[in-house]
């Protein structure tokens, strides 16, 4: 019986209390009073829900029952939809033993109180994303309880260009080995950075898939946090920290993603595009504008003399007498700006350490406040990127835009 020892009903008011309510109590309760020749009819519908948890990879999550603990009662947390026993507290003897659950996902991770019932799960993962369920035997009562646990991975979000650090949860220790997982779509879960466990050694990976982090990585010794450099859309993705302690073994996962620095403007306002890094004398530095597949040199600092290039004759003419290169910044300014000039501009830095590049996402926005369509835009820009005449119309106003 669904019901049984769980009903009170009030002899004054009618009302029926329902105790240590479960999902099998859903449904619908219907109150049938008779008065009379009358018969009065009220109905209830009850849904009965899991309590839902949320906590972030790494964190602590405590499940806590609502009642209090009584000394003679047999205490058993469940996992999954299993029901598989993870820790229990013995009725008599009060013992706690501790299970290390399916794949010994839960392996020194769990702490029981006895006074309480309380039970901690410390350095959580994915893993521990599901249903926990708490029975207590009281007597001839059971008691239960659920709980809904989602563990969700770390986001971090990063401009593409700008440099990102990834830190442990914990404080590390001076014995720590630690290691650094990335996970590519081609080749799975592979190391970019160690800290060796005895020697303390640092290193970082030179030559994976594609050279994707090359001169890119900093691990810092102390603290284990990696540092990743002048980002780009590759290193987005996932990354594992794993920390070797003795017998214990430490995980963190961080989901990174990379968008492209986006900036928009009014018609006719000038917009400054600012490199990241300072640059020096001898940095080359080009300008370029149009789409993923097709770009085209508009501004360009030589590193030799110094000396400043503008391109008025690209994109039709779009860009003259609009652009200012900045010979001490790098930075690129586009005066008066025109819808055509939406789009995607990369910055290309070449030094005596290598190539870097940055992404600017610009929108120009009309006198009237709406975004333009800048997929139409960059199409529209194409053929005048490669020279070729083109007759572009501006179907709202029914007018020539050149």
């Amino acid at each position: 019986m669904i019901f049984m020892n769980r009903l009170k009903l009030d002899k004054t008011t009618g009302s029926l209390t329902i105790k240590v309510i479960a999902i099998k109590h859903n449904g619908l309760f219907t109150l049938k009073i008779r008065r009379g020749r009358k018969t009065l009819y009220k109905r209830f519908s009850v849904s009965v829900r899991e309590r839902n948890i949320n906590v972030m990879e790494g964190d602590p999550v405590i499940l806590n029952p609502d009642n209090e603990i009584q000394t003679g009662d047999e205490i058993k947390w469940l996992f999954g939809a299993e029901n598989t026993l993870i820790v229990k507290i013995k009725g008599e003897t009060r013992e706690m033993p501790t299970y290390v659950g399916p794949d010994g996902i839960f392996r020194d991770r769990l702490e029981l109180k006895k006074e309480t019932g309380s039970l901690t799960i410390t350095n959580t993962t994915t893993e521990h994303t599901g249903l926990y369920t708490l029975k207590i035997r009281r007597g001839r009562k059971t008691l239960y309880k659920r709980f809904s646990v989602s563990v969700r991975e770390r986001k971090i979000k990063v401009m593409k260009g700008e440099s990102v650090t990834l830190k442990p949860a914990t404080e590390t220790q001076t014995s720590d080995g630690i290691q650094w997982l990335f996970r590519d779509k081609y080749m799975g879960n592979y190391m970019i950075a160690e800290i060796k466990e005895e020697t303390r050694e640092i290193f970082t990976t030179c030559d994976d898939h594609g050279g994707t982090f090359k001169d890119r990585l900093k691990l810092d010794n102390e603290t284990g946090s990696l540092t990743i450099t002048n980002i780009t859309n590759a290193h987005a993705g996932l990354y594992t920290l794993i920390i070797r302690r003795g017998r214990e073994t430490f995980y963190k996962r961080l989901f990174v993603y990379v968008r492209e620095r986006e900036i928009e403007v009014m018609k006719g306002d000038p917009v400054t595009l600012k490199p990241n890094n300072k640059i020096v004398t001898e940095d080359e530095i080009q300008w370029l504008f149009g789409d993923e597949e097709q770009q085209t040199v508009i501004a360009e600092l030589t590193g030799q003399n110094g000396e400043i290039l503008t391109y008025d004759e690209v994109a039709d003419g779009s860009f003259r007498d609009r652009l200012e290169l900045d010979k001490t910044t790098g930075s690129l300014t586009i005066r008066n700006t025109r819808t055509e000039h939406s789009g995607l501009y990369k910055l290309e830095i070449t030094s005596s350490s290598g190539v870097s590049d940055q992404t600017f996402f610009v929108t120009v926005k009309d006198c009237t406040g709406k975004r333009v369509n800048v997929n139409t835009v960059a199409d529209s820009m194409k053929p005048l990127l490669n020279g070729e005449y083109v007759d572009v119309v501006n179907e709202e106003e029914g007018t020539s835009s050149l």
